[in-house]
């Protein structure tokens, strides 16, 4: 299964993940095989356990996704910021808000380790051509 932590509690090793689908599932830090860095936001891929109890356990879990808490998320978020606050005319401001929002959704569900590094990367070169 395929879930985004949406509440992690790191002073204790544990929290809960939830699907697209609406159900939670209890995840504990000791089933998480690639990292023990986990955050509210992160993208988890992960087997199921106790089914038939009121909230299932998450076990065999995998960070796959950084989602909203990746730095180029607040980057972009910040990016917007500036835009939304310039002097560019409106057609024009409009156009750049919505490529950044684009971007931005498009980044929350992007999986592949190399692949947020050449994005961010790119994303770098670009800024600092401007």
């Amino acid at each position: 299964m395929k879930g985004t932590v949406i509440d992690w509690k790191s002073r204790y090793g544990y929290g809960f993940v939830a699907t697209e689908d609406g159900r939670e599932f209890f995840l504990h830090e000791s089933e998480v095989e690639n990292t023990k860095k986990i955050r509210v936001g992160n993208i988890i891929t992960f087997d199921v356990v106790d089914e038939e109890k009121k909230t299932p356990r998450a076990v065999h879990a995998r960070k796959t996704g950084h989602g909203k808490c990746h730095p180029f998320c607040r980057d972009l978020e910040a990016l917007y910021a500036d835009v939304e606050r310039s002097n560019i005319e409106e057609p024009e401001k409009g156009y750049r808000l919505r490529d950044i929002k684009k971007m931005y959704e498009y980044f929350e569900k992007v999986e592949d380790y190399e692949q947020y590094s050449n994005i961010r990367n790119a994303f770098k070169d670009c800024k600092e051509g401007a």
